[in-house]
């Protein structure tokens, strides 16, 4: 073999390395983890593409010219592309669009805090090949969304497709100015206050019977399955006005389960997603025809006395499951971090015991309450992590050239670790909200514009009792702990390891 050739292969052997490198990065492997048989039928794939491609060269030595030059090139190129100061020419902000930066902000949980250090507060990365406009701070953030917001349109996931004019978070401007208003009155006449029995005495059933296991299990319990079980029954009485015990509400709650929201496509999950929704649109029509009046007011009836068109409008009950699937996945997500919260940091179970239970709906838009200080404090460490927008126009900003076909991505986790704003901004302190009422520029954990999450006072509203009910009754301590994990796409949120377990003690009466 002579020395070209020989370097020949070796590039080629490098070009798939690197390739395999990639592949075997956690996002991948935690995918290929999940679908088995992809990953089989993936490295049999490979295998065959390998033999062939030898096959090839072998007894045709020019294609292995061909491939070498084309590794060489395409290894020049994303080297190129990868570099932080690529596209300054075209007054591009700084920040590597590399594949393997790509990859390292799914799995590294301070990525766009380290990259801000890095290069600024205005960046650019890559999302899987698509350019990324990062922007970390609030205030700043704020005001790109107001200067550009024809510019800008929801980045909508692929489960939009299923309602007509798309989910409310993600319509037009002027789609979304028609239906946010009937939403938005809607959710404030819900009536919150009327459940809270029935949401406590399910929440202190649940933490009994997590009491009970805990006592005969020394490596500890898991906690979120009631989480996610209670969220969504609470949310489903909210929305719907039935109660958990209620078959309706049991069947309900399996057709949103069954909205696999996380995918992202094929005939088998869209004939899926088609069948849940269009059952779940018919359970809500023969809820709202029998509805009582002496019911305690819910979403659905609302909507309905405020809209009777809503029962024919496909696109607006879509809406509503969606959200309750959305909304149940949120909730659970933060309650299973104030759980984590509250178990590493033990002196405030003492003190959210000793200020005791409180009653009603929400007051305000940052309740003072301890129960809910500590739900304020949970979200600005965690679970709200991020907003996105798409960019359909391009503009300028901060001196920036921001071209359409990109993504925004506003930086709400890292933003609220300003020291500016919160002194000591890693500590766990629910008492920096006493007698400060913070701005959106400051504080924004359910969105910065129109576009905002409306359902802000519910989690409040659950977080507040579960955290009162949690400690009133019981201490939670953890058994084991385990690294905070991600999903394997950059839009998935933060939660605690699967690992980590906890007790819960029942405190002495």
């Amino acid at each position: 073999m002579g020395p070209l050739l020989a370097l020949e292969w070796a590039t080629i052997g490098f070009g798939a390395a690197g390739g395999l490198r990639l592949a075997l990065k956690p996002p991948f492997r935690r995918d290929l983890a999940a679908l088995p048989a992809l990953g089989v039928a993936l490295a049999l794939a490979g295998l065959v593409v390998g033999a062939l491609a030898v096959t090839v060269f072998v007894w045709q030595p020019w294609t292995l010219h061909v491939a070498a030059a084309l590794v060489i090139l395409a290894g020049a190129f994303l080297w190129w592309r990868g570099r932080p100061s690529y596209g300054r020419v075209w007054g591009w902000p700084p920040g590597s669009l590399g594949i393997g930066a790509s990859l390292d902000a799914i799995d590294d949980k301070w990525f766009y805090r380290d990259q801000a250090a890095q290069f600024g507060p205005v960046f650019k990365m890559s999302q899987f090949g698509r350019p990324v406009l990062c922007v970390v701070g609030l205030a700043r953030g704020r005001a790109l969304l107001q200067e550009h917001r024809d510019a800008l349109e929801g980045a909508a996931l692929p489960y939009n497709r299923f309602a007509s004019k798309g989910l409310l978070r993600y319509m037009p401007s002027a789609d979304h100015q028609a239906e946010a208003p009937l939403f938005r009155r809607a959710f404030s006449e819900t009536a919150l206050a009327e459940r809270e029995p029935a949401l406590r005495a399910a929440c202190r059933a649940g933490l009994d019977g997590l009491a009970q296991r805990s006592a005969t299990h020394r490596d500890g319990i898991d906690i979120r399955p009631f989480l996610s079980q209670w969220a969504v029954e609470g949310l489903t009485g909210m929305f719907l006005g039935i109660d958990a015990d209620d078959e309706r509400s049991r069947r309900m709650g399996q057709l949103v389960q069954q909205l696999e929201v996380d995918r992202s496509g094929g005939l088998g999950w869209s004939a899926r997603m088609e069948r849940s929704l269009s059952a779940a649109t018919q359970l809500l029509r023969d809820l709202a025809a029998r509805e009582s009046s002496q019911e305690p007011a819910h979403l659905l009836g609302a909507l309905v006395r405020a809209a009777p068109e809503t029962l024919q409008d496909e696109g607006r009950l879509r809406n509503l499951v969606l959200f309750l699937r959305l909304g149940s996945g949120d909730l659970a997500g933060t309650l299973t971090w104030l759980a984590y919260q509250l178990s590493a940091n033990a002196p405030w179970q003492d003190a959210v015991q000793r200020a005791g239970r409180t009653a009603g709906a929400p007051q305000g838009v940052q309740p003072s309450d301890l129960g809910t200080r500590v739900v304020l404090e949970t979200l600005r460490l965690e679970q709200s992590e991020y907003l996105y927008r798409r960019v359909v126009k391009p503009f300028t900003y901060e001196g920036f050239h921001v071209p359409a076909g990109w993504i925004l991505r506003i930086c709400v986790q890292e933003s609220h670790r300003d020291p500016g704003i919160f002194p000591d901004p890693s500590t766990f302190n629910p008492d920096r909200f006493l007698g400060r009422t913070l701005s959106k520029s400051e504080y924004a954990t359910f969105g910065l514009d129109g576009h905002g999450c409306m359902g802000a006072s519910m989690v409040h509203f659950f977080g507040r009792i579960f955290v009162e009910e949690l400690c009133h009754a019981y201490t939670i301590r953890t058994v084991r702990d385990a690294p905070p994990e991600h999903g394997t796409r950059h839009r998935h949120h933060w939660r605690p390891g699967r690992r980590w377990t906890v007790a819960l003690d029942r405190r002495p009466t």
